[in-house]
């Protein structure tokens, strides 16, 4: 419909803007660029979306420089008059593919104050999403917090904020956080995960810990370190209740997944001693 449409009028900027957005969600960049390109062109850079969606399909096929030049511009003659937040997303993920994660991150959050109902925009702000060392967990708690704010008990924001208390160590106030978001989904395979090393690390929790590992491998019986922290927690706190057995097979079956656990091989070659 949208190519008869173009067929008819060639210089319609929504025609080329559609079809090169289509193409954008068939994962077909190359064929959306020159539709966005000549809708970019036609608008005089004024169209928003098409701006940002020409520099996404320029990032997806693997030009991110070239998609920070477009998205710039574009951002610059639009200035205050574009609230939609997409540009500014774009600048944020084509920084963040050229490894400067600073930047991505001040871009997305740019992003999520235009639109603060936009929970990806908040996530990816926060760095928790970047390299460890990349991540800033002060400025992910204040991002997070703004982000929750604006979007009160949104289990993905609070999910978030749970990883930041557990890497800032923190454990009491991660497990508040993941306990909520269990309390909205009792099946969220990685809150079952972290809630289980987290009370595993709080200590005097043991038996806590116990029934948390069992939900969480139950939902997610192919975690190697999961496996091979409940194995650690037998070891530690319930060898004399349970068969060693038991407590190898769980660290064999966490190096069958990944062979470079080391808490797996240092559990295998204790028993191995015995």
């Amino acid at each position: 419909m949208f190519l008869k449409a173009l067929e008819l009028n060639p210089d319609s900027v929504e025609a080329n803007s559609l079809i090169g957005s289509c193409y954008l969600l068939l994962n077909k960049p190359d064929l959306a660029e020159g539709f966005l390109y000549a809708a970019v062109m036609l608008s005089e850079w004024k169209d928003a979306v098409s701006i940002a969606n020409l520099a996404e399909s320029l990032r997806l096929n693997n030009d991110p420089n070239l998609a920070v030049q477009v998205a710039m511009k574009g951002y610059e003659n639009l200035g205050q008059k574009d609230d939609s937040g997409l540009i500014q997303y774009v600048l944020g993920a084509s920084y963040r593919d050229q490894k400067k994660y600073s930047l991505s991150s001040d871009w997305f959050l740019s992003s999520a104050l235009r639109q603060p109902k936009n929970i990806d925009a908040w996530v990816l702000a926060s760095t928790m999403h970047f390299p460890d060392s990349d991540r800033d967990y002060k400025l992910a708690e204040n991002v997070l917090l703004q982000g929750m704010h604006e979007n009160e008990g949104n289990v993905d924001l609070v999910f978030q904020m749970g990883l930041v208390m557990h890497h800032s160590n923190n454990l009491e106030q991660a497990l508040k956080c993941y306990d909520f978001v269990l309390s909205q989904n009792a099946e969220h395979k990685d809150a079952l995960s972290m809630s289980a090393t987290a009370l595993h690390t709080i200590g005097g929790r043991s038996v806590d810990a116990f029934h948390r590992y069992n939900s969480a491998i139950k939902h997610n019986p192919d975690n190697a370190i999961l496996l091979s922290n409940f194995g650690l927690l037998l070891h530690s706190s319930f060898r004399d209740q349970v068969n060693s057995n038991d407590i190898v097979a769980l660290a064999e079956k966490a190096l069958a997944i990944d062979s470079s656990i080391p808490e797996a091989i240092k559990l295998i070659n204790m028993y191995k001693k015995v």
